[in-house]
């Protein structure tokens, strides 16, 4: 399928420069909070990418795109706690 390309022509370094400009822009739009949700949605975003490998031994364009709109709703949740909107 379709996610081939995204799994087949991301190597590390891809990942590595990607996770450096965006942990730049998280710096840079909101400081130490964007460094600390960018740190916990990576570490979030790691550990389901490790169950689904661990649960059908590798990535599809469905769950590429679970991956993408839980991340986004766990940074969310996390920008909310950090900003003091909600409280956990």
């Amino acid at each position: 399928g379709r996610a081939e390309h995204f799994i087949k022509y991301v190597g590390k370094r891809e990942l590595l420069g990607a996770g450096l400009f965006t942990l730049a822009g998280s710096f840079l739009g909101a400081g130490l909070n964007g460094v600390i949700a960018f740190s916990l949605t990576s570490l979030f975003s790691l550990g389901i990418i490790y169950g689904i490998k661990r649960k059908i031994a590798g990535m599809t364009g469905d769950t590429i795109g679970a991956l993408s709109e839980l991340s986004e709703l766990f940074t969310v949740l996390v920008g909310l706690i950090l900003s003091g909107i909600i409280y956990a």
